[in-house]
């Protein structure tokens, strides 16, 4: 016997815990690598589509230009609170992280998404000041805790959050379910 999902043809997706970071205003200044530096995503020309490749380069997942630009469009989302890592010397853009403030149960908290660095970058410290700069522009906002997810698979991000002081809320099951546009 099917569970009530498969029936109606969901199946199960990756599995993510919910983590949380309180006491954002307390983070310290970002520190990238040399050589490494951060901008805010600011050329509504070019940033959509270099973000979007860094997203399909990063996570092996799709995303379009007209897609960024969408979800720019969403509540508690401003595009000064979406970050590139820069390599300097190639002028190239290695990695994103972005920002938003949610509501929930009444309170304003912060949510990060979209930390990632390209496979070429990991493992210099790139990631962890995205994420630190990040935090720092949620302390800005007036943020005092922060969300994120993280799939239960990535180990290598989870052992990050850990050691940056980030816990463990609830681990919760995604379902997904191919959809057919009918014409």
């Amino acid at each position: 016997a099917g569970s009530w999902r498969t029936e109606r043809g969901f199946q199960p997706g990756p599995r993510s815990w919910r983590l949380r970071f309180d006491n954002v205003s307390e983070t310290q200044e970002p520190q990238f690598p040399q050589g490494i530096n951060v901008r805010a995503f600011n050329d509504m020309e070019h940033d959509p589509g270099i973000w979007a490749n860094l997203i399909l380069n990063t996570f092996g997942e799709a995303a379009s230009a007209a897609g960024i630009i969408a979800q720019l469009s969403e509540p508690g989302v401003r595009r000064d609170g979406y970050f590139f890592a820069v390599d300097e010397a190639r002028h190239r853009e290695v990695g994103t992280s972005r920002a938003r403030v949610d509501v929930v149960g009444g309170e304003e908290i912060g949510y990060i998404g979209t930390v990632g660095v390209l496979p070429p970058y990991r493992g210099r410290g790139i990631a962890g000041a995205l994420l630190g700069q990040t935090l720092k522009y949620l302390a800005g906002r007036g943020m005092s805790s922060a969300t994120l997810f993280v799939e239960n698979s990535n180990t290598a991000a989870r052992s990050l959050y850990e050691k940056l002081g980030w816990r463990y809320v609830y681990l919760t099951n995604h379902y997904v379910k191919a959809i057919s546009r009918q014409k």
